[in-house]
Order: C-alpha cells, then sequence, then structure tokens
C-alpha cells in the first residue's frame, strides 16, 4: 500500500511549507500479523527506503509483521533535494577529479534553496516526522531496522522515543558521534592491511602477486606530481575515455571497491597491472561502483545532515590523528568541510553526540572488513546498551548478506538478542581473488 503523509517543513514553528513524504506498507505474509510493525531507514545520508520495497531481504522481515518503508525528507519522493551527478554512465571523468567542487556546491545550493530551507533537513528532525507517521498509522510500539547512516537515524530514534521502541538492528554502525567521514582514514587502511594479509595467506593469490604491498605503493606514487591522465574503458557506453585522475578521487575509489565483495577481491590483480602502468583497470572497475552508489544518494539531503552534524565537531586535531599513518588520508574529510562551509548549517540538539543509552533490545552488527563502519565505531554503543549485542563479520563488508538479514528477522521475531542464533556469520567469505591469467 503507498500513500503519502504531510508533515510541516518547519516542525516547531507548524507554518509554512508542508513535505508529502512518501511511504509504502508491505502486509505481513502472516494471517496474524504481530501488531508492532518493521520500520526500515535507509543508508546514506540521501538514500530512499521505499527503493527496498522489492528486495528479497524484505521477506524476511514480513514473515510475522508489516514492514513501513519511509522516505526520510530530502530523499526519494519526499521533497527530495538532489544535486547535479558529477558525472554519469557515459561519461566517468567527474567521478575522480576534485570531490564535491565548491562551485557545484554553491550552485546546487542556489536551486535547492527555491524549495526547502536546508536547515531543516537533519536526522533528528527527520525521526519526529517518522514518530508521527507511527502514530498516524496506528502503531504504539515498533521495530526499527537500520543500515548504515540508518543505524544513525535508529539510534536516534531510539533516543527521542524510547517509549514506542519495541527492538532497534542497526547494520554498519554509524553513530551520532562518528564525525563521518573522518574514520574513513583509518577505516580504509585496515581494510587494505586485510586485503595484504588474505593475499598473502591465500596461496593463489600469493603465488601471483608476491609483492603486493610493494606494488601499491608504486601504483601510489604515481600521483607524487599531481592528477594522472589516462585512458579508461568504460564499460557502459563501451568507450575508452581519457580521464584525469586525482589522488584523493583515486583513494576514494578505492574505498568504494571495498564496499562490494567481489570488487574488493579483484583488488590484487588491479593493483598488480597499475604498478605495470594500466591504472585505467582499477579506475574503471570503481567507476562502475560509484555510479551505481551515486545514482542512490540526494547529496543535498546528505549536505543538510552531514554539515550539521559531523563536520562542525571535526578538529585539526582530529585529522591529523585519523589521518596518520593512512594512505587514504583527509581524501574525504577536508573536500567534505570545504562543502559543508557553502552549505547552511543546522542547529542539532545540545546532546546530540551524547552516548545512546536504552534498556530496549538491541542488535548491532559490523563487518571487520567494512571501509566507513568498521567493528571499532559499534564498540562503544554496545557499551551503554545493556540489552545488546554485537556481532561481528569476519569477512564482513559495508554490504548486506543474506545470513545477517536472517538473523535481523530472528532477532525482531523473538525481541531479544539473547539465544541468537548467528552462526551463519562465520560462514560468510571473502569471494576468491582474482588471478591474472
Amino acid at each position: 500500500m503507498c500513500g503519502k503523509y504531510e508533515v510541516y517543513e518547519d516542525r516547531v514553528a507548524r507554518t509554512g511549507r508542508k513535505i508529502a513524504l512518501n511511504l509504502i506498507l508491505l502486509p505481513a505474509s502472516s494471517a496474524k500479523p504481530a501488531a508492532d510493525p518493521v520500520f526500515y531507514l535507509a543508508g546514506g545520508p540521501g538514500g530512499a527506503a521505499t527503493v527496498y520495497a522489492s528486495e528479497k531481504f524484505m521477506s524476511g522481515l514480513r514473515r510475522n509483521r508489516e514492514v513501513v518503508l519511509l522516505d526520510q525528507r530530502g530523499t526519494g519522493d519526499s521533497n527530495p533535494l538532489n544535486c547535479p551527478s558529477p558525472g554519469s554512465k557515459e561519461d566517468m571523468r567527474g567521478f575522480f577529479g576534485e570531490p564535491f567542487p565548491v562551485e557545484r556546491v554553491r550552485a546546487c545550493r542556489v536551486e535547492l534553496e527555491k524549495v526547502a530551507n536546508l536547515k531543516l533537513y537533519t536526522t533528528s528532525i527527520a525521526m519526529e516526522d517518522l514518530d508521527e507517521v507511527r502514530g498516524a498509522l496506528g502503531f504504539d510500539r515498533i521495530n526499527v531496522y537500520g543500515g548504515s547512516y540508518g543505524s544513525t537515524a535508529a539510534l536516534v530514534y531510539l533516543r527521542l522515543h524510547p517509549e514506542h521502541v519495541r527492538t532497534v538492528a542497526v547494520f554498519g554502525v554509524a553513530p551520532p558521534d562518528a564525525k563521518l567521514p573522518l574514520s574513513f582514514s583509518r577505516s580504509v587502511q585496515d581494510a587494505m592491511n586485510r586485503l595484504f594479509a588474505d593475499c598473502a595467506a591465500d596461496k593463489p593469490c600469493h603465488e601471483a602477486y608476491p609483492n603486493l604491498e610493494s606494488e601499491f605503493k608504486t601504483v601510489l606514487s604515481q600521483f607524487d606530481k599531481g592528477p594522472v591522465q589516462m585512458k579508461v574503458g568504460n564499460v557502459y557506453s563501451g568507450q575508452e575515455q581519457e580521464v584525469t585522475v586525482t589522488r584523493d578521487g583515486f583513494v576514494d575509489g578505492i574505498r568504494q571497491l571495498f564496499y562490494v565483495p567481489n570488487a574488493s577481491s579483484a583488488l590484487p590483480a588491479l593493483i598488480h597491472l597499475g604498478a605495470q602502468g594500466n591504472l585505467g583497470a582499477l579506475v574503471g572497475t570503481a567507476f562502475q561502483v560509484a555510479v551505481q552508489i551515486d545514482r542512490q544518494i540526494a547529496r543535498g539531503m546528505q549536505f543538510s545532515v552531514i554539515c550539521a552534524e559531523d563536520t562542525p565537531f571535526i578538529t585539526e586535531a582530529d585529522i591529523k590523528q585519523s589521518s596518520a599513518n593512512s594512505f587514504y588520508g583527509d581524501a574525504r574529510t577536508r573536500p567534505t568541510m570545504r562543502a559543508c562551509a557553502e552549505w547552511p548549517r543546522a542547529t542539532v540538539p545540545a546532546n546530540f553526540l551524547d552516548p545512546i543509552k536504552s534498556d530496549a533490545p538491541v542488535l548491532l552488527v559490523s563487518g571487520e572488513l567494512d571501509p566507513v563502519t568498521p567493528p571499532w565505531l559499534a564498540e562503544p554503543v554496545a557499551r551503554n546498551l545493556p540489552h545488546s549485542r554485537h556481532v561481528i563479520i569476519h569477512n564482513g563488508t559495508h554490504n548486506s548478506y543474506e545470513c545477517v538479514e536472517g538473523v535481523v528477522a530472528d532477532f525482531i521475531d523473538k525481541g531479544t538478542a539473547e539465544g541468537l542464533d548467528t552462526s551463519c556469520v562465520e560462514k560468510i567469505q571473502r569471494p576468491p581473488f582474482t588471478i591474472l591469467k
């Protein structure tokens, strides 16, 4: 069942512009569904929840209860705050230049200010929207499930409305105090270190690429004198393009490759080719991932969230500490901060960065190979949630897994993490490494 629910853009003043929030309610498969539905929250920031309506994992969530998919304000069909993409399937050049060029950010802000007050699209405000929708649909207690930024939203909702929460499940945990994208430096380096170690321990990979770490240094050294021009095959257009690739654009492409298990398993081969002078193979592969991620994100909504909730709290000391000993460095942090200097900054609640404390049952799931929301971000969260359980996937990335979705569905059905069977996560393996013939 599909519909719209109107809320005031300014929830405090309750006057002026209204937003028609887009939502889908998926009926339960059971003839006698539980009274407490699942509210699924999308990642991003900037992702829309309703695009997941036909995804396979919804069937597990729906087996005993309804599922509500609400496009958060600024996403999907809820007054989306879209900025023009830096590139397209036909033209990859914009994906590897300067991240978030200031003039493009400024131009997008000017256009979006015609249809939105950009200070009114924060997580806390959106979770008040969600609670109003909950009440309008006639639900008392709900189960909240979110991945990546959806975990931030879920935890914020738990703090704001604990009386209406039955359970919370979060995958790829990004607590409100994560100060994204600050954590990328360490987590991308951790993922690369694991790649080196896993390849060295894998006989075919080690035999094919015995000097992988050294080859990676050779690849990075090609950017020592500035951006590199290269020819890159575009898998979508079938044409070769001349692309100017900056170092920041290159290492951020590697970060996004780590999202996808098969792509990350191809990295040793791509690094080997790059060390031999063929950087285009790695860039072309990274482009395929980047274009898929970019098309899902309402970038203006993302700026409204990050520029209010993350970058204002990042200090020079934070950047120096997080970037130390990381090839990724500040590749995303400084460009994001420059972009945020052009974006209206909302006010967030004084306790926004405080730890979330609750007695509700909470399931936290992290992947050790995750380049953006690693386990060490979730560990402090678990300490303040006495009825929580933190499940770590040794070979897990920032990616959905059928096993994990099953565990989440079981957790919601049980209403507790006690006695939950999570043994399937031990069977999740890294795909075989790509070996060049």
